[in-house]
């Protein structure tokens, strides 16, 4: 079995008019598998393979509750896998208050 190779460039500007001449210069010394870096970038690395993929996350992200703070809350909400269900009648005053009703 052979060992997965991969050459990664990093750390430059990676831009649509940039890119293809860092490349080229690689390549011109170097012909195996190349990834030009972009920031979030994500490699997952086995024997067996590389795996290259773009990370995925919240961009507008509240920073964590204290856990006192979670004690203190009611409970409003609960994710099931497919979507946030919520019983009205467990929810927060404020928040019944800001629902939308759309009629179908």
């Amino acid at each position: 079995m052979t060992k997965p190779k991969l050459a990664v460039g990093y750390h430059f500007f990676n831009d649509w008019d940039t890119a293809p001449e860092i490349r080229d210069d690689i390549k011109s010394t170097y012909d195996g598998p190349l990834v030009l870096a972009t920031d979030d970038m994500v490699f997952n690395v086995t024997r067996e393979y590389i795996k290259t993929r773009m990370m995925i996350a919240a961009e507008d992200v509240w920073p964590p509750e204290s856990a006192a703070e979670a004690q203190e809350r009611d409970q409003v909400a609960s994710f099931s896998g497919r979507g946030w269900k919520t019983d009205p009648e467990k929810m927060a005053e404020w928040l019944r208050e800001g629902q939308l009703h759309f009629e179908d």
